[in-house]
């Protein structure tokens, strides 16, 4: 299929409307390369997925014209974890092009990192790993389940986005792809993060990265061995998911989703990159030991002795009212127990602040002993310390999702930059019935407030909590709906179940002028106390 082109940085293709940038490789045996590339007419960077081959042979048109097949499809599922599809130009409207171009797919430019220059001399710590794959892993899942291969082994295809995804940048997936090779390459990408090693086929492109040391048998060394710090299933299922023997390995996404979800559970971070010019945050001071609880608690176990011994000497008739009595002397006795503990402790653990902000110490009074002079009395509680999500996605129901390469502003904790929806002529639900932002969290969270900055006012959301990603908006539970104002908007949520993933469905977009356009500067998630 592969043919030898002529395209070089600032060549022009499609009569002008897209001028080459720079080279992000080429796979000559299956006749494709990856360009990034400006587009003039529309004045946006875009990824170009080339197609090349010789027009004259049948068998090779065909097969171009599979593998843009297989791009419109995988497109119209709105995959979180691939970039999305502006248009594919197949070779009908390609035919006679001096290139040998047959073929071309035009999607929207992931700002970020490339995946192989963060790993030139380095190696990522476990959780991270398990970050960077996790969306890659379930976009490649639901891709299988609806008959489709993404083509993910070809590591020159990822890009890693700002909030640590790894993205196909360059959608269009080689004609040798596979579902068992979709599985394959991202047991490759884990072994890869995990070692700073590359257990896949040679490639030029990779030619400075190390390759993987072997075994006796010819085996590769398994990311523990090189690394004690990596988990014993994560490292036995990269091995069984780079296996092409029919005993042991693995042909499916799901064992290797359900052990990253265990590993990214198992950590409660938030930062999958250094973030340059965050501050530390500072050590929260350890709390004294309150000595009345620990006497209330001790107290607590003797009443519980004694209502046991009470029971045990009951009998015959008197055995139920022994029981019930003990019981209930109990019952009396923790309540009363809890009452003095959270008075005990509001009084004891009241602090009063210092005019530069630092704690002065303990008081015993009670709260307007510890006010500052001519401050007025306050029952408020402070409010709680955001939590930040691990990560972001556009939620569809149908269609192409809507500049998923600026998304991660929503929460990038920067309120001058924003994430905005397609204008649409007309209000939704005529070409859409809504478009979401789905927040993950690394471990179910209790939300107990969203704020939305946003200067679309007249947007109405939805907040609705889901149990996985990208569920059926009717599985999801409904926890608020507010109109937004221009600036912050709290939306306080009913109490609910802690959740992974929470849902910004947005069913109505704001006006404007000449047409129907949402923008969101910032999403901010208060936990309950």
């Amino acid at each position: 299929m592969s043919v030898a082109t002529s395209l070089t940085p600032g060549r022009l293709l499609c009569d002008g409307q897209f001028r080459l940038l720079t080279s992000y490789g080429a796979d000559e045996p299956t006749g494709m390369e990856y360009w990034h590339a400006r587009d003039l007419r529309m004045d946006r960077e875009v990824a170009l997925t080339i197609l090349v081959g010789d027009p004259a042979e049948p068998a090779t048109v065909r097969t171009v014209e599979h593998v843009l097949d297989q791009v419109r499809r995988a497109a119209a599922l709105g995959l979180p974890a691939v970039a999305r599809v502006f248009d594919v130009v197949g070779p009908e409207s390609l035919y006679g092009y001096r290139d040998g171009v047959l073929g071309l797919v035009i999607a929207d430019w992931t700002p970020g990192n490339d995946l192989l220059d963060l790993l030139r001399g380095t190696r990522f710590s476990p959780f991270t790993a398990c970050r960077v794959v996790k969306q890659l892993a379930l976009s490649t899942d639901q891709a299988h389940h609806a008959g489709l291969v993404l083509g993910a082994a070809d590591p020159r295809r990822l890009r890693v986005t700002g909030q640590g995804v790894a993205t196909v940048a360059f959608p269009g997936p080689p004609p040798t792809s596979s579902q068992r090779g979709d599985v394959r390459g991202l047991g490759e990408l884990l072994y890869l993060l995990l070692t700073g090693t590359w257990p896949g086929q040679d490639l030029a492109d990779l030619a400075d990265i190390r390759r993987p040391r072997h075994l006796p048998g010819g085996q590769f060394a398994a990311p523990n061995e090189a690394d004690p710090t990596v988990p014993r299933d994560l490292s036995l299922i990269t091995m069984l998911s780079l296996s092409d023997s029919g005993v042991g390995g693995i042909r499916t996404c799901g064992p290797l989703l359900g052990v990253l979800d265990e590993v990214l559970n198992a950590n409660v971070r938030t930062d999958v990159f250094p973030v340059v010019g965050r501050q530390p945050r500072p050590a929260r001071p350890a709390r004294p030991p309150n000595r009345v609880r620990q006497q209330a608690v001790r107290r607590t176990r003797t009443a519980l002795r004694a209502a046991a011994d009470t029971v045990a000497r009951a009998d015959g008739g008197h055995r139920r009212l022994a029981v019930i009595t003990g019981a209930l002397t109990v019952a009396a006795i923790a309540i009363a127990v809890w009452i003095g503990g959270q008075v005990v402790g509001y009084f004891q653990l009241t602090t009063t602040q210092a005019a530069d902000g630092t704690s002065t110490g303990q008081s015993s009074g009670p709260p307007s002993a510890v006010r500052k002079s001519g401050s007025p009395p306050t029952n408020a509680a402070p409010a709680a310390t955001p939590v930040a999500p691990s990560g972001v996605s556009e939620y569809l129901v149908t269609g192409n999702a809507d500049n998923p390469g600026t998304l991660s502003r929503v929460i990038d904790g920067d309120p001058n930059t924003a994430w905005k929806t397609d204008e649409y002529r007309q209000q939704f639900p005529v070409f859409l019935p809504g478009i979401g932002v789905q927040l993950h969290f690394a471990q179910p969270t209790r939300i107990a407030t969203v704020t939305i900055n946003s200067p679309s006012a007249g947007t109405t959301v939805q907040i609705r909590a889901g149990s996985s990603a990208h569920p059926p908006l009717a599985s999801t539970t409904l926890l608020a709906t507010a109109t937004l104002k221009p600036g912050d908007t709290a939306i306080p949520l009913r109490a609910g179940s802690a959740t992974p993933y929470l849902l910004v469905w947005i069913t109505q977009l704001g006006d404007g002028g000449e047409g129907y356009q949402t923008a969101i500067n910032e999403i901010t998630c208060r936990p309950a106390s």
